[in-house]
Protein backbone atom coordinates (compact mmCIF):
# COMPACT_ATOMS: atom_id res chain seq x y z
CA UNK A 1 0.00 0.00 0.00
CA UNK A 2 1.47 3.41 -0.98
CA UNK A 3 2.18 5.87 1.78
CA UNK A 4 0.75 9.39 1.89
CA UNK A 5 4.21 10.79 1.42
CA UNK A 6 4.69 9.00 -1.93
CA UNK A 7 1.14 9.87 -3.07
CA UNK A 8 1.64 13.60 -2.32
CA UNK A 9 4.89 13.58 -4.22
CA UNK A 10 3.17 11.88 -7.17
CA UNK A 11 0.30 14.42 -7.13
CA UNK A 12 2.70 17.35 -7.06
CA UNK A 13 4.80 15.96 -9.91
CA UNK A 14 1.70 15.26 -12.00
CA UNK A 15 0.29 18.72 -11.28
CA UNK A 16 3.61 20.38 -12.14
CA UNK A 17 3.86 18.52 -15.49
CA UNK A 18 0.23 19.29 -16.31
CA UNK A 19 0.76 22.98 -15.52
CA UNK A 20 3.86 23.11 -17.75
CA UNK A 21 1.94 21.37 -20.55
CA UNK A 22 -1.00 23.79 -20.30
CA UNK A 23 1.38 26.75 -20.26
CA UNK A 24 3.14 25.40 -23.37
CA UNK A 25 -0.15 24.91 -25.25
CA UNK A 26 -1.35 28.37 -24.22
CA UNK A 27 1.86 30.12 -25.28
CA UNK A 28 2.15 28.30 -28.60
CA UNK A 29 -1.45 28.25 -29.74
CA UNK A 30 -3.10 31.09 -27.88
CA UNK A 31 -0.61 33.92 -27.92
CA UNK A 32 -2.95 36.58 -26.58
CA UNK A 33 -2.94 39.36 -24.05
CA UNK A 34 -5.83 40.36 -21.83
CA UNK A 35 -7.09 43.94 -21.97
CA UNK A 36 -9.36 45.10 -19.17
CA UNK A 37 -11.59 48.12 -19.70
CA UNK A 38 -14.09 49.75 -17.41
CA UNK A 39 -17.42 50.57 -18.98
CA UNK A 40 -20.89 50.95 -17.57
CA UNK A 41 -23.10 47.84 -17.79
CA UNK A 42 -25.59 49.48 -20.20
CA UNK A 43 -22.84 50.30 -22.72
CA UNK A 44 -21.47 46.78 -22.50
CA UNK A 45 -24.90 45.23 -23.08
CA UNK A 46 -25.61 47.50 -26.03
CA UNK A 47 -22.18 46.76 -27.55
CA UNK A 48 -22.72 43.02 -27.08
CA UNK A 49 -26.08 43.34 -28.83
CA UNK A 50 -24.48 45.14 -31.80
CA UNK A 51 -21.71 42.53 -31.97
CA UNK A 52 -24.30 39.75 -31.88
CA UNK A 53 -26.28 41.42 -34.69
CA UNK A 54 -23.04 41.53 -36.72
CA UNK A 55 -22.46 37.85 -35.96
CA UNK A 56 -19.23 38.31 -34.01
CA UNK A 57 -18.20 38.35 -30.38
CA UNK A 58 -17.59 41.60 -28.52
CA UNK A 59 -13.98 40.51 -28.10
CA UNK A 60 -13.58 40.09 -31.87
CA UNK A 61 -15.17 43.48 -32.46
CA UNK A 62 -12.78 45.21 -30.05
CA UNK A 63 -9.79 43.33 -31.48
CA UNK A 64 -10.74 44.46 -35.01
CA UNK A 65 -11.05 48.05 -33.79
CA UNK A 66 -7.61 47.92 -32.15
CA UNK A 67 -6.09 46.54 -35.36
CA UNK A 68 -7.76 49.35 -37.32
CA UNK A 69 -6.23 51.93 -34.97
CA UNK A 70 -2.79 50.38 -35.51
CA UNK A 71 -3.23 50.22 -39.28
CA UNK A 72 -4.56 53.76 -39.79
CA UNK A 73 -3.00 55.45 -36.74
CA UNK A 74 -6.28 57.34 -36.32
CA UNK A 75 -9.21 57.18 -33.92
CA UNK A 76 -12.63 58.04 -35.30
CA UNK A 77 -15.65 58.96 -33.22
CA UNK A 78 -19.11 59.74 -34.50
CA UNK A 79 -21.42 62.20 -32.84
CA UNK A 80 -24.27 61.53 -35.27
CA UNK A 81 -26.78 60.75 -32.54
CA UNK A 82 -25.48 63.18 -29.92
CA UNK A 83 -27.62 66.08 -28.78
CA UNK A 84 -25.82 69.37 -27.97
CA UNK A 85 -25.86 70.41 -24.33
CA UNK A 86 -27.54 73.59 -23.13
CA UNK A 87 -24.08 75.12 -22.56
CA UNK A 88 -23.04 74.37 -26.16
CA UNK A 89 -26.27 75.81 -27.57
CA UNK A 90 -25.83 78.99 -25.47
CA UNK A 91 -22.18 79.33 -26.56
CA UNK A 92 -23.07 78.87 -30.23
CA UNK A 93 -25.76 81.55 -29.95
CA UNK A 94 -23.28 83.96 -28.33
CA UNK A 95 -20.74 83.24 -31.06
CA UNK A 96 -23.32 83.88 -33.76
CA UNK A 97 -24.33 87.16 -32.09
CA UNK A 98 -20.66 88.22 -31.96
CA UNK A 99 -20.23 87.34 -35.64
CA UNK A 100 -23.34 89.27 -36.66
CA UNK A 101 -22.25 92.32 -34.61
CA UNK A 102 -18.84 92.34 -36.29
CA UNK A 103 -16.93 91.42 -33.13
CA UNK A 104 -15.16 88.58 -34.92
CA UNK A 105 -12.08 89.07 -37.03
CA UNK A 106 -10.04 86.97 -39.36
CA UNK A 107 -6.39 87.09 -40.29
CA UNK A 108 -4.51 86.55 -43.52
CA UNK A 109 -1.71 84.61 -41.83
CA UNK A 110 -0.56 83.17 -38.54
CA UNK A 111 1.89 86.05 -38.16
CA UNK A 112 -1.00 88.54 -38.40
CA UNK A 113 -2.90 86.64 -35.69
CA UNK A 114 0.15 86.53 -33.40
CA UNK A 115 0.78 90.24 -34.02
CA UNK A 116 -2.80 91.00 -33.03
CA UNK A 117 -2.43 88.97 -29.82
CA UNK A 118 0.85 90.74 -29.02
CA UNK A 119 -0.93 94.13 -29.39
CA UNK A 120 -3.74 92.95 -27.11
CA UNK A 121 -1.21 91.84 -24.47
CA UNK A 122 0.65 95.19 -24.65
CA UNK A 123 -2.62 97.12 -24.35
CA UNK A 124 -3.60 95.03 -21.33
CA UNK A 125 -0.19 95.62 -19.70
CA UNK A 126 -0.40 99.37 -20.37
CA UNK A 127 -3.89 99.59 -18.88
CA UNK A 128 -2.68 97.82 -15.71
CA UNK A 129 0.22 100.31 -15.33
CA UNK A 130 -2.13 103.31 -15.52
Amino acid sequence: MPSWKNFSSFKFGYFWRLTKYIHFIYSVYMNTAIVNIKVDPKTKKEAQKVAEELGVSLSSLIKAYLKEIIRTKTVTFSAASEEPSEWLIKTLRESEADRMAGRVGSFESVDDAIGHLDKMIKNEENSKKN
